[in-house]
Order: C-alpha cells, then sequence, then structure tokens
C-alpha cells in the first residue's frame, strides 16, 4: 500500500468530495434527536468517529439502539427525504460483546409493548395490537442490511474482519460499525488498556483506509464519577473515561449520556454563573432562580447529554453548547402520522417533519428503577 502522497491526490480528492456534498450526493444519517444531529453538523457523516460513555446502568446501549434504529428508518434516511442517506444504501455491523442478541431484542420487545420481560416470556396472550408489534419489531430486526460481530476479539482479529466486511460491502454509501462496549475486547497484550488502545487505533486506521464508514464506540467511565458528592464537580469531565486516553484523541465527537438523579443529585447538579447555559433555562433548579450569582440544574426525570469533545462545532467560541438535557420519554415519534409530544404544563403540540424534532430523549424511565422483574439470567 502506497503510504505517501503527493499534495495534489489528497487535494483534489478534498475537492471532488466538496463538489458531491454541494450536488446533494453526500448527505447525513438522521436521528430522532436534535441535539445529536446538531452536534455533528447535521447527523452521521461517513468518517465520522462517535463516542458514547456513562456510568453502569445510564441507558448506553438503549441510546446505542435507538441511534441504530433511527439510521436504518426509511421515514427519517431515504431517498425520498433530501436530509437524510438512503437506508437502501447503508449497512450496520453490531459488535455487541455485551449484550447477546436475544437479551437486546427482548428489551426492544418490552420498550414497545409496555410489558415486563417475564410477560413477554410467558403464557400471557397477546392482543391483536401487540402481536403486530411484536412482528414488526421482530422484522425491524431482522432486515438484510443489519450484520453481527457478537465475539469479543482481540484488537488484530477486529481490524482484520472489518476489514473483509467493508470490502464485502464497499458499494454502499454508508457503513456504520458500532461497539458495545470497547472495553470487553480480548487482551493478549497484558493489560486491558493496551488492548482498548490498540482496539481504537485500529478503528482509526479503518476510518483512515475507508471513506464510507464511520464509527460508533461505546465506553464506561471510571468509577471516581460515583463517589462524588459536590454538585460542583459532579458533572462528567475527560478524566472520566475509563482506561484509555487515545479513544479521546482520535474521536471526533465524545459524549457522555449522564443520569445525575441516579447518583443522588436529587435537586441540585452542577453550579454555573448567570448567564451560562442560558439555553437551558427551563431546566434551572427552582431556588436557584433566586439567586444573584450562581445556577443549579434540577435533575429529577431528565438526562443530561455532556458533550465532552465536538471536533467541528460551528457554535461561536463564547456559545459552545455542549450540553443538552432532555425529559424521560417512552414514545418513538412517527414520522408518517404526525408527532405528538408531551411537554409539562403545556398543551400538546404536533411535529410533522425532522425539522420539527424536539430535543427531547423520548426514554424510557424503567432504564433507572430498579425491575425486579427485569431480573433474568441472560
Amino acid at each position: 500500500m502506497k503510504l505517501i502522497k503527493t499534495a495534489k491526490e489528497l487535494i483534489d480528492k478534498v475537492a471532488r468530495k466538496i463538489t458531491e456534498f454541494h450536488a446533494g450526493g453526500e448527505k447525513p444519517l438522521i436521528s430522532r434527536f436534535k441535539h445529536f444531529n446538531d452536534a455533528l453538523l447535521g447527523g452521521l457523516y461517513n468518517g465520522m468517529i462517535v463516542v458514547i460513555a456513562g456510568i453502569s446502568g445510564s441507558g448506553k446501549t438503549y441510546f446505542l439502539q435507538q441511534l441504530e434504529e433511527d439510521f436504518l428508518d426509511a421515514n427519517l434516511n431515504s431517498a425520498k427525504n433530501d436530509e437524510g442517506e438512503d437506508v437502501n444504501e447503508v449497512v450496520l455491523l453490531r459488535c455487541n460483546w455485551e449484550m447477546t442478541v436475544f437479551k437486546l431484542t427482548i428489551r426492544r420487545l418490552k420498550q414497545q409493548l409496555g410489558k415486563k420481560i417475564r410477560e413477554i416470556l410467558g403464557k400471557q396472550e397477546l392482543t391483536d395490537d401487540e402481536k403486530l408489534m411484536y412482528k414488526e419489531v421482530l422484522d425491524d430486526e431482522r432486515k438484510e442490511g443489519i450484520f453481527y460481530l457478537e465475539e469479543p476479539c482481540t484488537p488484530d482479529e477486529f481490524l482484520e474482519a472489518v476489514d473483509n466486511f467493508i470490502q464485502d460491502h464497499k458499494d454502499k454509501k454508508h457503513i456504520i460499525v458500532t461497539v458495545d462496549h470497547i472495553a470487553l475486547v480480548r487482551d493478549l497484550f497484558g493489560t486491558k488498556k493496551r488492548a482498548m488502545d490498540q482496539l481504537v487505533e485500529n478503528i482509526n486506521i479503518l476510518k483512515k483506509r475507508y471513506s464510507n464508514v464511520s464509527f460508533l464506540l461505546v465506553s464506561q467511565m471510571n468509577r471516581d464519577i460515583e463517589s462524588r458528592t459536590n454538585p460542583k464537580d459532579a458533572a462528567p469531565v475527560r478524566s472520566d473515561l475509563y482506561n484509555t486516553d487515545t479513544i479521546f484523541q482520535i474521536a471526533d465527537v465524545v459524549l457522555v449520556r449522564h443520569n445525575p438523579y441516579k447518583l443522588k443529585f436529587y435537586e441540585n447538579y452542577m453550579v454555573f454563573p448567570i448567564g451560562a447555559y442560558h439555553y437551558l433555562k427551563e431546566f434551572f433548579e427552582e431556588k436557584s432562580l433566586k439567586a444573584t450569582k450562581w445556577r443549579k440544574f434540577a435533575t429529577r426525570g431528565l438526562i443530561f447529554y455532556h458533550y465532552l469533545k465536538l471536533r467541528d462545532s460551528d457554535d461561536d467560541q463564547d456559545d459552545v453548547r455542549d450540553l443538552y438535557i432532555d425529559h424521560m420519554y417512552a414514545k418513538k415519534p412517527d414520522y408518517e402520522k404526525g408527532v405528538t409530544v408531551d411537554h409539562p404544563n403545556e398543551e400538546k403540540e404536533v411535529m410533522t417533519s425532522v425539522d420539527d424534532i424536539p430535543d427531547t430523549t423520548l426514554f424510557n424511565p424503567d432504564e433507572f428503577i430498579e425491575d425486579p422483574n427485569d431480573d433474568l439470567p441472560f
């Protein structure tokens, strides 16, 4: 392989890429999350590496599932949609090293049907509507464009397997590779850190080698964040990422999905001067609104998205939006019928297009509640 290239070769390639953008040939994959699309300058483009981090039980895997579902959703991404890429030109490789396909599918059925796992697996008869939803979920999960690499492997095995996969699908416009989670990479080097660093470096090699691939990586957080009790230093920071600094260096976006209420910050979270986070005023803790210098956030029923790295942000440096807060809701928007979104103390409003997607997670609060009926051995 030719290692050294001329400037003309590379700049000509850049010019062709820009022309392709202008002609509408390069479009991002859109998700239901407006803040995520905005952070990625419109959506997930080829060549991006996105890291999703969080403490155990913060809903990292569920968030990743939602993104995967959206990227293959023809209502969001289709040839007739001027904003999103055509899902027929997309393939997804899931490296689900933590959870089995069975567990992931059952969790999605639980979310869609609104039932306990024991009810889904029990002898209770489903209604006709539930049977239809059941079939829709399974049909969605067995799409031709979805592939799995379930067994944790070494960094070199990963490089070879994914390289072959990309070669097999080189005709596709967009290949998405997701890894959940990177700390489960097999360690043949003597230390977990070295194995994780090598895995991340191999991912960067693949990103540079191919122009039609992007990566979404799930990462754990260090336990230190769970022992903090002062609201002033409660927010996650770069050093909280588990075991590797390499991942921060090569990622385009690093976001932490955080539930401070789970860490017993029941009323006050973060302390910041008046004027900061003005776009999140609706989430300010009520008592702090009366303060003259400082504000705090409320936490109950809220999910926090801390963007620790935004490589290509379009925001003014004095107004970088690196934090978003969402309510916990249960259902995904129906873009064909129109989306009804509930806002506390407000009338319902109907959304009918991607532009109308609110900055809300549509999240299932059961993710953060200990559920004795969800304690199954798989």
